[in-house]
């Protein structure tokens, strides 16, 4: 008679494990997730130095993670003229290398649509980006709204105007449902646009102009019904933001709080909606006495995925796009946050580091070195606590029972949330114990 296999024991499952297993039972609308698992649906548009084909260790320190993540919205704001629209076109470029492609759709508000060569010089493929020029803020949502239908397909449908009865949708051959490649959208300015009852009219009545407020008003509605396709259709929203002068009225100028003085418009819906905020700042970027291009500052003031107020400086040549092996070059052998530390330094004879012994001539050279010695990169990853490579601090966060510290004689035993103690009799403060 053949001995009869010993049965093993799983793995216990915890109460909320167990909990959120039996509340999403059967569901079909709205799931439970539990908090550990909550990227495991993850996607980032890598940042890559499109030039070169490796990736831009400086960039993910700015931002805390190897990219950007798709599903959220980023903020870009700044001044005309700063870098913002360059910086998009960047992010563009980025997630056409991605693996299996990517949607990228530009919505050009300020009627200003640069030659393709002109995109191209950021490593962003003309071929490969949709561009539509929306003539009011309605129309520009209208034309998005589609667009994410197309590729990820419908949704409840929508209301026939002419009977007020719910409609299913037509969007039922979407192109990418399952969400293999990610998608890409960027706004361009958001403050270039006028509302629908303003831009149809046949003589623009200025004595009654449409109120700020009504903006934003239209656009929080927006994010609001929004933010969920957003996230769930695996779609990247940039959305640039002019920074203007912020006029303060109602009050004497005595009674105002002190602080920032610079606003944009629909400033609080846009903040509040965003997992990423990037002030945009740029200065001459002078080489040999001569004007080169501009040095573009990147100031995060919101990121919930990691920390803000980082600061990045980005090198921009004129017809030729962001210098990415000099952003990279300067961040590594002087910024603070370099994770060479004080072993980096530059020379006249080149850059010297623990990579060889004798000095690199060249950034293009010392950074090929850098990024061929895989393991380094990725020592200098955990380091920086750049997300989305999997390391410790991603998901060893608590410790089990067996890593608990004892202490001494019991006294400064370490208790895992969520692990039940020794209370005392009647439950301790509060009311009876638990059945």
């Amino acid at each position: 008679m053949p001995r009869k296999k010993e049965l093993k024991p799983g793995a216990p499952i915890n109460h909320m494990a167990a909990f959120i297993a039996r509340f999403n039972e059967g569901s079909t609308n709205r799931k439970l997730i539990q908090a550990n698992n909550i990227m495991a649906d993850w996607k980032y548009i890598d940042w890559i130095n499109w030039k070169t084909g490796t990736p831009c260790l400086a960039l993910e320190w700015e931002f805390g993670a190897r990219g950007l993540l798709a599903g959220r919205i980023c903020q870009v704001n700044g001044k005309y003229g700063r870098g913002k629209s360059s910086f998009m076109w960047m992010v563009y470029g980025a997630a056409q290398r991605m693996p299996a492609g990517s949607f990228c759709f530009h919505s050009e508000t300020e009627g200003a649509v640069p030659p393709p060569d002109f995109i191209a010089s950021y490593g962003c493929n003309p071929e490969y980006l949709a561009i539509s020029q929306p003539k009011s803020l309605e129309d520009c949502f209208e034309v998005i709204d589609k667009a994410l239908a197309e590729i990820r397909g419908g949704l409840g449908g929508s209301i026939n105007p002419e009977t007020g009865r719910q409609m299913k949708t037509k969007f039922d051959n979407p192109m990418d449902p399952q969400c293999t490649r990610p998608i890409v959208i960027g706004i361009d300015s958001f403050s270039s646009l006028g509302v629908e009852s303003k831009v149809q009219e046949d003589i623009l009545n200025l004595r009654k102009s449409a109120s700020l407020g009504e903006h934003a008003r239209k656009l929080s509605e927006y994010l609001r019904d929004r933010c969920d396709r957003f996230g769930a259709a695996q779609a990247l929203m940039l959305l640039a933001t002019q920074e203007k002068a912020k006029i303060n009225t109602g009050m004497p100028s005595y009674m105002q709080t002190p602080g920032n003085t610079k606003t944009t418009l629909a400033e609080n819906p846009i903040g509040f909606h965003s997992t990423y905020a990037i002030d945009i700042t740029s200065h001459k970027y002078v080489v040999g006495g001569q004007d080169v291009g501009e040095r573009v500052e990147l100031f995060t003031t919101k990121n919930k995925i990691s920390d803000k107020h980082k600061s990045l400086d980005l090198y921009l040549v004129r017809n030729q796009g962001f210098d990415l092996i000099k952003t990279d070059a300067e961040f590594l052998t002087k910024h603070p946050a370099s994770p060479f530390g004080d072993t980096i330094r530059r020379t006249a004879h080149g850059i010297t580091c623990p990579l060889a012994d004798k000095p690199y001539k060249t950034d293009e050279e010392f950074l090929q070195a850098l990024y061929a010695d895989k393991d380094m990169v990725m020592a200098f990853r955990e380091k920086m606590r750049i997300r989305g490579f999997g390391f410790d601090f991603e998901t060893k966060y608590m410790p089990d029972l067996e890593e608990a510290d004892d202490g001494v004689d019991g006294k400064n035993a370490t208790i895992p949330v969520g692990q039940p103690t020794d209370l005392p009799a009647g439950g301790g403060s509060g009311g009876p114990a638990c059945a």
